[in-house]
């Protein structure tokens, strides 16, 4: 996601998927941007041989869609930080019917 347009794009895209809160909103995001198998490879901070999504390309474009939706209004970078590394420290217990699918297309 290095291109600016297309980032924009996808927060605009990203940040009408709508849901009941911010951690409903950012857990519809990532399901949409990563495949199960995918979201069990990452951690926020890169910790325990995973890899870091903060301060990626992708972090930030997840951040910036719930920033702009209205289903998060008032959401700080720390509770939405607090969603993000909640729903991927549970990644690992997950399982999807097909592994390298995302569990909702765009």
């Amino acid at each position: 996601m290095k291109d600016k347009e297309f980032k924009q794009q996808a927060v605009d895209e990203f940040k009408i998927i709508g849901g009941n809160d911010t951690g409903d909103l950012i857990r519809r995001i990532i399901s949409r941007l990563m495949t199960k198998s995918l979201q069990r490879e990452f951690i926020v901070d890169g910790l325990r041989g995973n890899r870091k999504l903060k301060h990626t390309e992708v972090w930030s474009t997840i951040i910036s869609a719930a920033k702009n939706s209205p289903d998060s209004k008032g959401a700080t970078d720390k509770k939405m930080e607090k969603h993000i590394r909640d729903y991927l420290r549970h990644a690992k217990d997950k399982k999807s019917i097909t592994e390298d699918e995302p569990t909702q297309c765009i």
